[in-house]
């Protein structure tokens, strides 16, 4: 399971998920996996998650995907991971593609 995450140093607002989490990129790299309804989850997808809220029981997890060109894999090539994080949004994607885009909220992450 290949991940790259963005965890904060020091949890100011809090334990998980109050201060927060990024997913820039989960992939689970196995070449014939797919979910319940025959959709791929292996080699030629990727996904986004955020995470934030008051605790583990209530907290918001928003999540999105993108798979590669038919036929090929996320192995194929190299490819830029990239975070646009500024005070109104996080959008989070892959090469020229935005994957996971989060407003935010207008009482913010942590409350």
């Amino acid at each position: 399971w290949n991940a790259l995450w963005m965890m904060p140093t020091h949890n100011v607002y809090g334990t998980w998920p109050q201060s927060g989490e990024i997913d820039i990129i989960e992939a689970a790299g196995n070449r014939h996996l797919v979910d319940h309804g025959g959709h791929s989850r292996g080699v030629d997808r990727m996904g986004c998650s955020i995470h934030y809220g008051i605790n583990r029981d209530n907290h918001i997890h928003d999540t999105n995907g993108y798979n590669t060109p038919h036929g090929t894999t996320l192995g194929d090539a190299f490819h830029k991971y990239w975070v646009d994080w500024t005070e109104n949004h996080i959008i989070v994607g892959i090469d020229d593609h935005p994957v996971l885009t989060a407003n935010t909220p207008q009482h913010g992450y942590f409350r």
